[in-house]
C-alpha cells in the first residue's frame, strides 16, 4: 500500500502508515519505487537502446541471447525485473558491454519526505508519494514504531544522500562574478521569486564557515540568470553560482529578512547543506547542534 501525500495537505500520520502497510522487512529494496522515479527504467532503456542500435527486433535478440521473445517483451515493458546476468546476456547479444557505474542520486521527493516528517506545516504544490522513503528509513531505525522521527540530524543527512545538491534536476552553473547578495538584489529588481540556500543561507542562521558556493532556487532559471547578468559555465568545476528551478518542494516555506533577501526554509537549508560540498555538511552539523541546544534550553 502506497502512502501519497496530497498537495497542500500538511498532515502525514506515519503511525497510520505503519498500521496500514504490510510488513516490509522481507521486501527487496531493488523493487521499491522511490517517489515518482523508478531506477529500473534506466536499465530497461539501456536494453532497448542496445537492441535498436543493433537493428535487432525482440525475437532476434532473444534468439542471440538464448531466451524467449516473451522474456524480452516483459523486460522492455517493465513487467519483469531482469537480473544482472540477464542484462549482460541481452546487451552482449546486441554487441555491447554492460557496465554498472555509480552517479549521485538527486530526488527532490526525498527532501519532501523528510520535511513532511520534520515540519508539521510543510506544504507542497502537488501530490507526492513518500512510501519508498518511509520504508527505507523505517528499516534503519530513523522512524520508530510509533511513527516518530528518532533523530532529526540523521534523517536530514539520509534524505540529503538521496538528493545531492549538485545534481538537482534542472540545476545550472554560472561564473561567480557576483556575490549572493548582489545576485539577490538583481532578482528583486526583476520582481522574481527566489530563495537562497546552502552555505550562505546557513550563515544567515548561524555564522560558521566561508560562503563558497551561492545556490538559489528561482521561479525561472533563464530569466534569473539574465536579470543578474550571469554567464553559464562550460563545466561544473571552479567558482560558481548555481540556479535551481522551483520544484514544488524546495521553495516551500521561503522567508524574507529585513534587508529584502529571501531564504529557503531552515530545514530545507539543513538538508541542502548535508547534500552539499566542501564544508557545507559541517555547517549542517552546526545548525543541528544549535537546534539541539535550543531544544534542551526550552
Amino acid at each position: 500500500m502506497g502512502y501519497a501525500v496530497p498537495a497542500d495537505d500538511p498532515t502525514l500520520t506515519v503511525a497510520s502508515w505503519y498500521q496500514d502497510s504490510p510488513d516490509v522487512s522481507d521486501r527487496p529494496i531493488a523493487y521499491m519505487q522511490i517517489g515518482p522515479y523508478d531506477e529500473r527504467m534506466d536499465v530497461i532503456k539501456q536494453i532497448r537502446s542496445a537492441r535498436t542500435m543493433s537493428g535487432l527486433n525482440r525475437a532476434q535478440i532473444a534468439s542471440l541471447a538464448g531466451v524467449s521473445a516473451s522474456t524480452v517483451t516483459r523486460i522492455e515493458s517493465g513487467q519483469m525485473q531482469p537480473t544482472v546476468e540477464m542484462v549482460e546476456r541481452l546487451v552482449n547479444a546486441a554487441g555491447f558491454e554492460f557496465e554498472v557505474t555509480l552517479k549521485p542520486k538527486s530526488d527532490p521527493v526525498a527532501v519532501a519526505a523528510a520535511r513532511t516528517l520534520l515540519e508539521p506545516g510543510f506544504k507542497a504544490t502537488f501530490a507526492y508519494d513518500v512510501t519508498g522513503y518511509l520504508e527505507q528509513w523505517a528499516r534503519i531505525g530513523l522512524i520508530d514504531k510509533t511513527g516518530a522521527v528518532t533523530s532529526m540530524r540523521d534523517l536530514a543527512f539520509r534524505a540529503a544522500q538521496s538528493a545531492r545538491l549538485a545534481a538537482r534536476p534542472g540545476i545550472r552553473y554560472y561564473e561567480r562574478t557576483k556575490t549572493w547578495i548582489e545576485a539577490g538584489r538583481a532578482f528583486n529588481e526583476a520582481n522574481l521569486e527566489w530563495a537562497n540556500t546552502g552555505d550562505s543561507a546557513a550563515n544567515r542562521l548561524i555564522s560558521f564557515a566561508d560562503q563558497i558556493w551561492p545556490v538559489f532556487y528561482v521561479e525561472d532559471v533563464d530569466t534569473a540568470a539574465s536579470a543578474a547578468g550571469l554567464v553559464e559555465r562550460n563545466g561544473t568545476y571552479g567558482p560558481s553560482i548555481s540556479l535551481i528551478p522551483f520544484d514544488g518542494f524546495s521553495e516551500s516555506g521561503r522567508w524574507e529578512d529585513d534587508d529584502g533577501m529571501w531564504f529557503a526554509d531552515s530545514v530545507q537549508v539543513l538538508i541542502d547543506c548535508y547534500a552539499g560540498t566542501t564544508r557545507m555538511p559541517e555547517q549542517a552539523d552546526a545548525l543541528a547542534d544549535m537546534w539541539d541546544r535550543e531544544s534542551l534550553n526550552a
